[in-house]
Formats: C-alpha cells, sequence, structure tokens
C-alpha cells in the first residue's frame, strides 16, 4: 500500500460521489480496505 495507491483510491472515491450512484456502498469499501491496510501496516 503506497501513496500512488493511496491518491488513485481516494479520487475514485471523489469520482463515485460526484455522480452520485453506489458512493454510500464504495466508501463502505473504501474504509474497509483503509483500515485494513493502515491494520496490516502499524500491527506488522
Amino acid at each position: 500500500m503506497n501513496q500512488a495507491q493511496m491518491q488513485e483510491a481516494t479520487d475514485r472515491l471523489r469520482k463515485e460521489e460526484e455522480k452520485g450512484e453506489g458512493s454510500f456502498v464504495f466508501g463502505l469499501l473504501f474504509w474497509a480496505f483503509v483500515l485494513s491496510a493502515l491494520y496490516s501496516y502499524f500491527f506488522k
């Protein structure tokens, strides 16, 4: 998980929010992804 991947994910999330379709589900997936990435990063 690097900075480029994080940027890509946030850009994708922003586009989804602009569309307004499926942003809730995408948000859940996005946060699950971010939290799991942070968890694995800090608790190797």
